[in-house]
């Protein structure tokens, strides 16, 4: 373009180009691979801006530098509501996701033994280290379609973290039988690939959002963090109030309501995005109900199995679930110390268990 401004002067006989990789690689060729050529370009990368070119009227040379426009990246305008309601859901998408990797924590203690839960933390650097491969490979193509793409990650977060939970209580893992049974390694490798699945589409919505909006990156990361740290709140709260099952739902109900908020603020795809939410949300309530379940070796599992055995009383907290385990036809006796003289059997008892696990016993 040309510009009246004498200092933008050398535009008028200029452009400006975006920086691609494989097209800069030619360029470079042209100039002879000079290294001053591809010191320019990898700082224009760095810093996501355009290169600029320009003829120098006294030498008559073809000029490079990198230039102060953005490489085709989108600033936020935070005098629109919109913009809000996105930071709104970026926030919302990292307590979601933060929420789910602490109650992982309390599902393994349940499923398996509390030895386990440290997994958790595991799980989450498994699914935010492959999202990041995954946007290096394939961010460019998404990001043509960055509505799209956040929203169906942001549906996919709240679907898989219920699925993924229920696929992985149905996996025959046994983690006392890894010394002896290999196909445990098997059973171990895809309960962690099935439960990382919710943090990879987390990381995607995230990190595609830091990508586009890479001149927002700190009032992005501001509202990740807040979010962040209001998720682990939330969680720890309503462990206090409601079962470990009922949380997360409401980790499901915080993804549909980022996709919802999503499709409000990008004004794209509303009509379908309410739809797919609804049915998430129904489905979740009325057919997939879900539940965490001991797995079968746990001592509540082999209780609950022997005939006329139930579950008298059940509390949850956020310490643990214990449970009460009745039994008429085969009454629980436990006295332990009790001498091998005694003449009385000790009176019929009720099991209980501290997250599946035996803690003792109820007169």
């Amino acid at each position: 373009g040309v510009y009246d401004d004498d200092d933008f002067g050398y535009l008028a006989y200029g452009l400006e180009a975006r920086v691609c990789p494989w097209c800069w690689a030619t360029i470079a060729g042209l100039f002879g691979d000079s290294e001053a050529v591809i010191a320019v370009v990898e700082e224009a990368q760095f810093e996501g801006l355009n290169v600029r070119f320009w003829k120098d009227e006294e030498s008559a040379s073809i000029m490079m530098g990198v230039s102060t426009t953005p490489d085709g990246t989108t600033e936020m305008q935070l005098s629109n509501a919109n913009a809000y309601a996105l930071l709104a859901a970026i926030g919302l998408m990292s307590a979601s996701a933060l929420a789910y990797e602490i109650l992982l924590t309390r599902i393994f203690a349940i499923m398996h033994w509390h030895h386990l839960v440290a997994i958790a933390i595991s799980l989450a650097l498994l699914g935010y280290g492959a999202s990041g491969t995954f946007l290096a490979l394939m961010g460019a193509r998404l990001k043509r379609h960055y509505a799209t793409a956040f929203i169906g990650n942001a549906l996919l977060f709240a679907a898989s973290s219920l699925a993924c939970v229920m696929v992985a209580q149905r996996l025959p893992f046994d983690p006392q039988a890894l010394a002896w049974d290999g196909r445990q390694v098997l059973n171990l490798a895809a309960t962690f690939l099935v439960l990382a699945v919710p943090f990879f589409a987390a990381a995607n919505g995230i990190g595609l959002t830091l990508w586009r909006y890479r001149h927002d990156i700190p009032r992005l990361y501001g509202f990740d963090l807040i979010g962040a740290g209001m998720g682990g709140f939330v969680l720890l709260a309503s462990l206090a109030l409601l079962r470990p099952a009922s949380v997360l739902f409401a980790i499901v109900l915080g993804g549909v309501a980022v996709a919802v908020l999503a499709a409000f603020a990008l004004r794209r795809q509303r009509l379908v995005t309410g739809m797919l939410a609804l049915l998430l949300c129904v489905g979740a309530g009325l057919w997939v109900r879900p539940s965490v379940q001991p797995a079968v070796y746990k001592d509540l599992a082999r209780s609950l199995s022997v005939h006329g055995a139930s579950v008298d009383s059940e509390l949850s907290g956020v310490a643990g679930v214990v449970t009460v385990v009745r039994n008429d036809r085969v009454a629980v006796r436990s006295a332990p110390g009790m001498s091998l003289q005694a003449t009385i059997m000790p009176p019929p008892q009720m099991a209980v268990f501290l997250d599946g696990d035996a803690a003792g016993s109820n007169g």
